[in-house]
């Protein structure tokens, strides 16, 4: 990439510690802590993925059966936080990797939303999850 240099007066006042970053410094401590983060990934990891996916569940059912009501805040916020678990906390974290390290089952970017089926368990959505396995 050729990315020209903004002198650091033309940067805002609220921007201007962009100008003293040490860039080198940063990129060794975030290697250091994704390092870190890795020793530490395991069975937490796979118990928080599977009560996140048994409340993403939980809303869902409610707003299934409630969504022959009339328009009501249960049924609005039941779908609202079945639709925003499954991207938000589940399909960004699995396709992106996050559970590949782990047995967290079908939670892996290497099958998550592929298949037939999967496709409706998983990633029930007009994108295509291979998108996202890139």
């Amino acid at each position: 990439l050729d990315v020209k240099e903004e002198p650091a007066s033309k940067l805002a006042p609220k921007d201007q510690w962009i100008a003293n970053l040490d860039y080198d410094a940063f990129a060794k401590d975030v290697s250091t802590l994704g390092k870190e983060l890795l020793k530490e990934t395991g069975d937490n990891d796979v118990d928080h993925l599977q009560k996140i996916v048994g409340w993403r569940n939980i809303a869902a059912v409610v707003g299934l059966l409630s969504v022959w009501l009339p328009p009501n805040p249960i049924t609005i916020a039941a779908l609202s936080t079945w639709t925003y678990a499954s991207w938000t906390m589940i399909a960004h974290h699995t396709c992106h990797g996050g559970y590949n390290r782990v047995d967290a089952g079908r939670f892996n970017s290497r099958g998550f939303g592929l298949g037939l089926v999967n496709r409706f368990v998983d990633w029930l959505d007009w994108m295509q999850p291979e998108a996202w396995n890139i």
